[in-house]
Protein backbone atom coordinates (compact mmCIF):
# COMPACT_ATOMS: atom_id res chain seq x y z
CA UNK A 1 0.00 0.00 0.00
CA UNK A 2 1.85 3.71 -0.77
CA UNK A 3 0.62 6.58 1.35
CA UNK A 4 -0.19 9.72 -1.33
CA UNK A 5 -1.19 11.78 1.97
CA UNK A 6 -2.50 11.87 5.16
CA UNK A 7 -6.10 10.46 3.97
CA UNK A 8 -5.45 8.73 0.32
CA UNK A 9 -3.42 5.14 0.49
CA UNK A 10 -3.10 3.14 -3.18
CA UNK A 11 -3.33 -0.12 -2.83
CA UNK A 12 -0.94 -1.84 -5.15
CA UNK A 13 -0.50 -5.86 -4.54
CA UNK A 14 -0.18 -8.57 -7.29
CA UNK A 15 -2.89 -11.84 -7.43
CA UNK A 16 -0.05 -13.49 -5.62
CA UNK A 17 0.65 -11.13 -2.79
CA UNK A 18 -3.44 -10.67 -2.63
CA UNK A 19 -3.91 -14.56 -1.89
CA UNK A 20 -0.22 -14.36 0.60
CA UNK A 21 -2.45 -11.64 2.61
CA UNK A 22 -4.34 -12.26 5.61
CA UNK A 23 -7.82 -12.44 5.73
CA UNK A 24 -8.04 -8.93 7.14
CA UNK A 25 -5.83 -7.34 4.57
CA UNK A 26 -7.75 -9.02 1.64
CA UNK A 27 -11.23 -7.79 3.36
CA UNK A 28 -9.77 -4.35 3.24
CA UNK A 29 -8.94 -4.94 -0.38
CA UNK A 30 -12.28 -6.06 -1.72
CA UNK A 31 -14.09 -3.32 0.44
CA UNK A 32 -12.26 -0.72 -0.65
CA UNK A 33 -11.73 -1.13 -4.21
CA UNK A 34 -14.26 -4.09 -4.76
CA UNK A 35 -17.46 -3.77 -7.34
CA UNK A 36 -20.30 -5.94 -6.24
CA UNK A 37 -20.70 -8.05 -9.89
CA UNK A 38 -23.67 -10.39 -8.90
CA UNK A 39 -25.27 -11.68 -5.95
CA UNK A 40 -27.12 -15.04 -5.70
CA UNK A 41 -29.25 -16.58 -2.32
CA UNK A 42 -30.69 -20.11 -1.37
CA UNK A 43 -32.39 -21.07 1.73
CA UNK A 44 -28.99 -20.78 3.54
CA UNK A 45 -26.44 -18.68 2.36
CA UNK A 46 -26.50 -15.39 0.54
CA UNK A 47 -23.43 -15.29 -2.04
CA UNK A 48 -21.63 -12.05 -3.58
CA UNK A 49 -19.03 -11.89 -6.07
CA UNK A 50 -16.86 -8.91 -6.21
CA UNK A 51 -14.73 -7.47 -8.91
CA UNK A 52 -11.30 -6.08 -7.62
CA UNK A 53 -9.25 -3.77 -10.36
CA UNK A 54 -7.36 -1.40 -8.43
CA UNK A 55 -4.82 -4.09 -7.19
Amino acid sequence: MLKVNANTFILSMTLYEFNAADELEQLEAVWQYGVLVAEREDEINHYKLYQIDAY
